[in-house]
C-alpha cells in the first residue's frame, strides 16, 4: 500500500468514526484489518501517517483515548485543509484538556 492509499484509508476510518458510523472499537478493528504496521514503517518518514495510525489505534486505550479534536485535526491535515504540525496538534490537545 502506498502513502496515498494509506491516507485514504485513515480518512475513511476517521470520517466514519466522527460521523457515528463506527464506534471506537469498530474504528480500531478497521485499522487493524486494513493497514499492517509494517506498511507504516516502510514509508519514508511521514509523521502524519505515523500519528494517524497511532491516534486511531489508541481510540480504545482506557484513560488515554484519542480525542475527537485530535482526529478532526488529523482529518483536516489529510484533506489539505491544514498543514500537519505536531506542535500545533499538541497545543489543540492540551487546550482541550484544560477546558
Amino acid at each position: 500500500m502506498n502513502k496515498n492509499e494509506i491516507l485514504i484509508n485513515f480518512n475513511e476510518i476517521i470520517e466514519n468514526y466522527l460521523n457515528g458510523r463506527y464506534d471506537r472499537l469498530k474504528a480500531v478493528e478497521r485499522l487493524i484489518t486494513t493497514i499492517q504496521p509494517e506498511e507504516i514503517y516502510d514509508i519514508e518518514s511521514s509523521p502524519l501517517i505515523t500519528d494517524c495510525y497511532f491516534a486511531i489505534k489508541h481510540l480504545t486505550e482506557k484513560d488515554f483515548e484519542t480525542t475527537n479534536t485530535e482526529l478532526v485535526y488529523l482529518r483536516d491535515c489529510i484533506n489539505g485543509i491544514r498543514e500537519y504540525s505536531m506542535e500545533e496538534k499538541n497545543k489543540l490537545i492540551l487546550h482541550e484538556k484544560h477546558k
